[in-house]
């Protein structure tokens, strides 16, 4: 292959400003290009941007709810018996969603894990709202644990299905800030939003956060079918 750039070497275009520069004969394989599709479309890259902040926005709330009603009824101290009890009850959860992937296709698996882990946030919220039983609230920190666990099991599930190694040493860097952003975000927008809802409610904004994840994955389910059957 062969290449000429414009405006002479690369270094000297940095320099000079110039950023004009053609290839020739330049041969690219179908595994290093990525169909991105017309224009103004919703591709995988930023599908999968966007799943990541929703998630990692569920996260934050779930989060800031969790551990404000924990602190609320037990003290500091109890926190190790948390960290204890999640790192068997986070193994089990992963022992049971290998089991499950063995048996079921990769997209169903998805879509039922979001689907239970919206339910089971609502079920967290109207629990709340029927009683604040210690065990109950210990189990909403210990439950975090796991939908920490699962979400990152069902996006870097189905990242890997949708992006081979070339794409994804370029990708998974730029779609990753995603949660990032939804750190920063949710950081801030907590402190508005609890005077006005209250720190319970934050679940719901988990629940919604995870109800919008959902329907990304449905949406990248049909775009992306044919690389997620078994």
């Amino acid at each position: 292959t062969s290449a000429t750039a414009t405006a002479g070497r690369s270094n000297g275009m940095r320099a000079s400003g110039s950023h004009d520069i053609v290839f020739t004969d330049c041969f690219s394989p179908d595994t290093a290009l990525l169909d991105l599709g017309a224009w103004g479309e919703w591709s995988e890259p930023y599908l999968t941007g966007t799943l990541i902040l929703a998630m990692g926005l569920a996260g934050v709330f779930f989060y800031t709810a969790a551990s404000a009603v924990f602190l609320m009824t037990f003290a500091p101290t109890a926190l190790p018996f948390v960290y204890i009890a999640s790192a068997g009850f986070v193994a089990l959860c992963g022992f049971l969603y290998a089991k499950l992937e063995a048996r079921l296709p990769v997209s169903r698996l998805f879509l039922a894990t979001l689907v239970v882990l919206v339910l089971s946030v609502v079920g967290c919220r109207v629990g709340l709202w029927l009683t604040h039983a210690p065990w109950l609230i210990f189990g909403l920190l210990l439950w975090l644990r796991v939908l920490g666990v699962l979400t990152n099991l069902v996006f870097w599930g189905l990242a890997e299905h949708l992006f081979n190694v070339r794409q994804g040493k370029r990708l998974f860097s730029l779609i990753g800030t995603g949660e990032i952003a939804a750190s920063i975000l949710g950081g801030f927008a907590t402190p508005l939003v609890v005077p006005v809802l209250g720190t319970h409610n934050l679940l719901l904004g988990a629940a919604l956060s995870l109800l919008v994840c959902v329907g990304l994955l449905l949406v990248t389910l049909r775009r992306c079918m044919a690389p997620l059957t078994p």
